[in-house]
């Protein structure tokens, strides 16, 4: 069963032509949150002083940035996505044809360079793929956070989708009451609960 068919027995259908995300930003905006570094949206006025805190993979490979300086905020992802995968059966759907194939053998540590073939064989039939191991999820929490692909992450049990997006990570909560949850586990790694609507408003 795809993210899509699971959608739709939540009473959601996303069209064929449409990007998940931007769906569901623009139709659930009441159940989207995002996993993030920062409390809150930083304003307009505050914004040039953003850009010089927030932290992309791509500036390590430009040598903008330390690697061990980004290490320290995907550590707390790695940790956040490793705790609930201990609490839910954790799915992973990948269109390969959004692998950044310019990027991703420069991204992927050494360790991790084995699960590389599923993202190139272009097999879309392998997905969405259970995650049983602990490397494996943190392969796949490596590629999104360094923007080398875009996995959508379904966390079955607490009816979550979670999509690494920029420098944060867009969640769909389908079950309102295991939000708190996700919240406490989130906490305990130095990353906010922050509602979506706030970056709407942001951007008006």
């Amino acid at each position: 069963m795809s993210i899509k068919n699971l959608l739709e027995n939540w009473g959601i259908s996303v069209p064929n032509d449409t990007e998940l995300a931007e769906y569901l930003c623009e139709n659930e905006m009441s159940k989207i949150f995002y996993i993030d570094k920062l409390p809150l949206t930083v304003s307009k006025e505050n914004y040039k002083k953003f850009d010089q805190v927030d932290i992309f993979f791509q500036e390590v490979l430009e040598r903008k940035i330390s690697k061990d300086e980004f290490l320290l905020i995907e550590t707390k992802y790695r940790n956040f996505m490793t705790k609930l995968w201990l609490y839910n059966k954790l799915y992973v759907e990948l269109d390969v044809e959004t692998v950044n194939k310019n990027i991703i053998s420069d991204v992927v540590d050494s360790q991790y360079e084995k699960y590389l073939s599923s993202l190139s064989d272009g097999n879309q039939e392998l997905y969405p793929m259970e995650i049983l191991e602990k490397e494996i999820l943190e392969f796949w929490v490596q590629i999104g956070v360094r923007d080398a692909a875009f996995p959508i992450f379904f966390f079955e049990d607490y009816q979550l989708l979670l999509i690494p997006t920029w420098s944060c990570f867009l969640a769909y909560q389908n079950d309102p009451s295991k939000q708190q949850i996700v919240k406490d586990i989130a906490t305990s790694e130095g990353l906010f609960l922050r509602k979506a609507i706030e970056a709407v408003d942001f951007k008006n």
